[in-house]
């Protein structure tokens, strides 16, 4: 899927996010139904709210750990790709540090100030920069697959509704019929 996407194959890549797209949006509308139809009319409104909330927790959750899992990784991985990308041009070494940071800015304009910067560099350089994101984003393409398995794992240990002991029996009321006197046994 999305995680074994090469950066040269882009329609590839707008495919796959729109696969994703479907299939991400389509069971929202079937949870929050199943939520609704699971619970008792006095409790509908919360089960909304609890679905609602918790989704929206699960998504600032979630961001937050693929954006330091993904800063991570680009930062573990952008000098040494760099590095490699620049070695058959003669770039210099003492000058990496400044290549490194000027990569990470969109548009090219900081690399073009670099000295010593060829049309031949900055492709060798735009394409290792469009390799580190790549290795970025499968690692947390990866951290989703396998952290979306972990609700599927547990789904076998819920108990269902009529699976788990009975409640004990609630003391038996009188039947109206027998407790409303009629007007000929006054």
């Amino acid at each position: 899927g999305m995680a074994t996407v090469q950066p040269s194959s882009r329609i590839a890549m707008r495919a796959y996010a729109c696969i994703a797209g479907i299939g991400f949006s389509s069971p929202l509308t079937l949870m929050s139904v199943c939520a609704q139809l699971a619970a008792p009319p006095e409790l509908l409104a919360l089960a909304s709210v609890n679905l609602l909330v918790s989704r929206a927790l699960g998504g600032v959750v979630a961001v937050a750990v693929y954006n330091a899992v993904g800063k991570t990784r680009t930062a573990a991985l952008v000098g040494p790709r760099l590095a490699a990308a620049v070695a058959p041009f003669g770039f210099p070494e003492a000058r990496l540090p400044a290549l490194v940071a000027a990569a990470q800015v969109a548009g090219g304009a900081a690399l073009k100030k670099l000295p010593g910067m060829t049309p031949e560099i900055m492709e060798a350089i735009e394409m290792a920069m469009r390799h580190v994101y790549a290795d970025s984003c499968t690692s947390f393409l990866c951290l989703a697959v396998s952290s979306s398995g972990t609700p599927e794992l547990t789904i076998p240990f819920l108990q269902t509704a009529g699976s788990g002991p009975s409640p004990p029996p609630s003391p038996s009321l009188p039947s109206q019929a027998s407790s409303v006197s009629s007007p000929s046994h006054q």
